[in-house]
């Protein structure tokens, strides 16, 4: 069985590590690099005129502030330059995005929801006559774009949607009715992909299956609910999206009818990159302003930075930091390069940084301590914000479950085909990393054991289980957690080895290396605990538990049923008569 063709994790499944893929990391061209630059170079001119605590407060993004937005061009980073847009690479984008996420979710999430989701669609899928139609627009501005999946019966479960469109007799267009909620630029979207329930006929049978379709304002039809009230993400417009008998031409239809769960799939892999780079800027702003306030603020006649409690802090959010920066590059990288299975590397960057974001911002905070607490720092304003990472775009539970049961397909079917003999043939040998740098041959090493465990622990499962391991969210679980861990040490490690690889002595990347090391330490240790409780753990307990809770309706337990102090004082005398 070729695995070639496998993505870096899914070939982790097998315990095969497949070094080309990721040795070296990639990289952006000279001119792209270039480009980025002059663009991070408006946005932080632009920024000085983003007042986030008043969007904040007012919940709205200002008109002239979105004007502004359009003129930069930031809503055609992504578009080709024959539809007039900038045409950047996915890593390319993904760098600006690291800037705009720094100005505060209005902008980022307008800009992003625009084009890593919106219409992103229509990049991938769209045929030349749909694309000149629309992106010349959509890269101007002209027309703000919304993704339109989510429904209030219909979360992560997209296979669940009720939006149906319906083919006229003429079969000119599609009648398209039902509702959308949480729809990020939903109030100010003038283009929309939608997923629609149409009925399709297959070998004389028909079902209904998810068509995708590009609607916009000027059908008719389409109307928004009133702004969300939300904990963050407070200047970006987020509305329910209503679709009454809106008439869709059979020509804005992307890709083919009934192909649109895949179309959503693959947006949703491609927005997951943005979520994990965006998390970068902002981690990297928040641990900037906590060295700076740790090298200032005095306490007991010494900067508080001194202590070794709060070095631990620094240095555990930097090390964060630098796996979502590895992670989000190489993955983007990957991309750029060709790599067409990545769906796995995807959900890990994004529930890794978007989770490793939200300790990053409680470390923040803890640090400033009370000033962190006030509004005047914005740091309360960033954790806000940040708390939606872990739900958008898949939740990380979801995520999670993806990522197991992905690699654990993979790995069944190669088992199915090869055996017994293949079962033994994987427990026997061993996984190498052979590629890293001298200088972090230790953690080469530990990357190495980890994959076995986690290939090993993926085999019995399988064994034990077999089809029902898509029942068992614990185990699933643990192996994502161990794959999170074996994706940011191998990310680590590759980078760190290509910058001592490029000429960097090790002084020059001592902190590059310091921080690869701490991980891959702390990494394997998470994947050997997780690892060891295939029959040792707890999970009948807590299944059991939480039934309980079920069945009592509320949390039972009151301090009153300890009785009271006379009642105690009382019991000896109560056991005296009952004898």
């Amino acid at each position: 069985m070729s695995t070639a063709k496998n993505g870096f994790l899914r070939n982790l499944f097998l315990g095969d590590i497949h070094e080309d893929k990721i040795f070296p990391v990639p990289v952006m061209s000279a001119d792209e690099q270039e480009t980025i630059d002059m663009i991070g170079d408006s946005i932080r001119s632009f920024g000085k005129s983003v007042d986030q605590d008043k969007i904040d407060k007012e919940e709205k993004l200002p008109p002239a502030l979105l004007n502004k937005m359009k003129e930069l061009g930031l809503f055609g980073l992504v578009i080709p330059e024959e539809y007039d847009g900038i045409g950047l690479t996915v890593s390319g984008y993904a760098r600006v995005l690291e800037d705009l996420a720094v100005l505060g979710s209005a902008v980022a999430a307008t800009v992003g929801a625009h084009q890593s989701i919106g219409m992103k669609g229509l990049l991938l899928f769209g045929n030349e006559a749909q694309k000149q139609k629309y992106l010349p627009d959509l890269a101007s501005g002209e027309l703000i774009a919304g993704f339109c999946l989510t429904e209030p019966n219909s979360g992560s479960d997209a296979a669940s949607i009720r939006t149906r469109a319906v083919l006229s007799e003429d079969k000119t267009h599609y009648l398209l009715n039902g509702e959308k909620q949480f729809i990020t630029n939903g109030g100010i979207a003038d283009f929309y992909t939608v997923f629609a329930q149409t009925p399709v006929t297959e070998n004389g049978e028909t079902k209904d299956k998810i068509t995708a379709f590009m609607v916009t304002r000027d059908m008719g039809g389409v109307s928004s609910g009133p702004e969300e009230q939300k904990m963050g993400w407070k200047g970006s417009s987020t509305t329910m999206v209503y679709f009454e008998n809106v008439k869709v031409p059979v020509e804005n239809v992307l890709w083919e009818v009934g192909k649109g769960f895949k179309i959503a799939m693959e947006i949703l892999n491609n927005g997951r990159l943005s979520t994990s780079t965006a998390s970068l800027g902002v981690a990297r702003h928040l641990i900037n302003m906590s060295i700076k306030y740790a090298n200032e603020r005095k306490q007991f006649g010494q900067n508080i930075g001194r202590f070794e409690i709060i070095k631990e802090k620094i240095a555990h959010m930097a090390m964060l930091a630098y796996g979502m920066q590895c992670v989000g590059y190489l993955t983007a990288g990957l991309v750029d390069g060709g790599e067409e299975d990545y769906a796995i590397e995807a959900a890990v960057a994004k529930v890794y940084s978007t989770e490793a974001l939200w300790k990053i911002c409680d470390e923040a905070l803890q640090i400033h301590g009370g000033m962190g607490y006030c509004r005047e720092l914005g740091i309360e304003r960033f954790m806000r914000d940040a708390r939606l990472g872990l739900i958008v775009e898949g939740t990380s539970e979801i995520s999670r479950a993806m990522i197991a049961l992905e690699g654990l397909k993979t790995l069944g079917q190669f088992l199915k085909k090869a055996g017994l003999k293949g079962y033994a043939q994987k427990k026997l040998s061993s996984a190498k990393l052979t590629k890293a740098h001298p200088l972090l041959a230790t953690e080469a090493q530990l990357f190495s054991k980890g994959v076995d465990k986690l290939s090993a622990y993926a085999m019995d499962l399988i064994r034990v289980h077999k089809k029902g391991v898509i029942t068992q969210q614990l185990h699933q679980k643990r192996i994502a957690e161990s794959v999170m861990d074996l994706y940011v040490m191998a990310a680590m490690i590759a980078s760190t080895t290509t910058l001592l690889n490029q000429g960097k002595t090790k002084e020059q990347a001592l902190t590059e290396l310091y921080m690869t090391r701490s991980f891959c330490r702390m990494g394997y240790d998470r994947i050997s605990n997780h690892m060891s409780q295939f029959d040792l753990n707890h999970d009948p307990y807590i299944n059991r538990l939480a039934e309980k809770l079920y069945a009592d309706g509320s949390f039972v337990p009151q301090i009153s049923d300890l009785g009271t102090a006379e009642a105690r004082q009382a019991e000896p005398e109560l056991a005296t008569m009952a004898s």
